[in-house]
Order: C-alpha cells, then sequence, then structure tokens
C-alpha cells in the first residue's frame, strides 16, 4: 500500500466513524476522535496503526450492541 493509499484508508475509517455518538477532530494535520468514554482512549487516525483503529472500533462496536441488546 503507497503512503496516499494509506492516508486515504485513514479517512475514509475517521470520516465513518462519525456515526453521531463521535466527532471526529481535524486541524493541523491531526484527525483524531477523542470520546475517550466510548472507546477507552483516543484514536488518532493518523498515528495509530490501522490495525489498532479497526481493533478499537470493533471493539467498541461489539461492546455497545451487547449492551444494546441486553445480553449482560
Amino acid at each position: 500500500m503507497t503512503e496516499q493509499e494509506e492516508l486515504a484508508v485513514r479517512l475514509v475509517l475517521a470520516l465513518s466513524h462519525e456515526d453521531g455518538k463521535c466527532h471526529i477532530y481535524v486541524d493541523d494535520g491531526e484527525i483524531q476522535c477523542n470520546n475517550i468514554t466510548r472507546h477507552g482512549h483516543p484514536i488518532d487516525f493518523k498515528r495509530d496503526s490501522i490495525t489498532t483503529i479497526l481493533n478499537v472500533i470493533q471493539e467498541t462496536r461489539l461492546r455497545e450492541l451487547k449492551i444494546g441488546g441486553g445480553d449482560e
């Protein structure tokens, strides 16, 4: 994957992540979600590995589905 392709993937992940529960912060080259309450820590879409970003999003959504589904 080229550097441009990787940046494109990171932007798509960030933009698709903004689902009404999170607000993506984009300024001065930063692309972050700082919803610590939801994820447990900020997501840095420019510095975290793509694997880390995908894992955090997946873990968050699975946890929310379990909570929302009443399976606790």
